[in-house]
């Protein structure tokens, strides 16, 4: 469904205020070619959805405040300030993508119980923990969580 109010709007809003008009109504919200459209200008791109891809740009662009040239010691403090799970699992797979060994050492203990048992079961989640057995009597492999402890 094509809304031609909105197409001349949309370019001139900020990305606070275009996902805020979005969620006025259950057409804007579910017009996939709107939310394509401001994802073609985004940065970086990691095969999450339009809506996705444009909350990682936000929270990228808001995280800026933490740059330090120290890239361990950014990554901390973006880690510290998500607080909703949407907003820890986008940037869990940026910091998977792109920096996939910060997760073997990231200091969880400042966060409260909710964030740090959201890291941890996504991190635990990761393909790479996770086993093949491979058994004779049925030919069927099963996979076998190993401890993330």
């Amino acid at each position: 469904m094509k809304l031609v109010l909105d197409r001349g709007i949309c370019p001139f809003l900020d990305t606070y205020s275009f996902v805020m008009f979005r969620s006025t109504c259950r057409t804007h919200n579910n017009d996939a070619e709107a939310w394509n459209l401001r994802v073609s200008n985004s940065l970086i791109h990691l095969g999450l959805t339009a809506k996705q891809t444009i909350g990682l740009n936000y929270l990228l662009g808001r995280a800026l405040v933490f740059y330090s040239t120290e890239i361990t010691l950014w990554l901390e403090r973006i880690i510290g300030w998500v607080r909703h799970k949407i907003s820890i699992r986008i940037m869990y797979h940026f910091i998977s993508q792109y920096y996939p060994m910060f997760l073997y050492s990231a200091d969880l203990s400042q966060l409260s119980y909710r964030q740090r048992f959201i890291w941890e079961r996504l991190w635990c989640r990761n393909e790479n923990l996770y086993k093949t057995l491979h058994l004779c009597h049925d030919d069927c492999n099963k996979r076998r969580r190993i401890s993330c402890h």
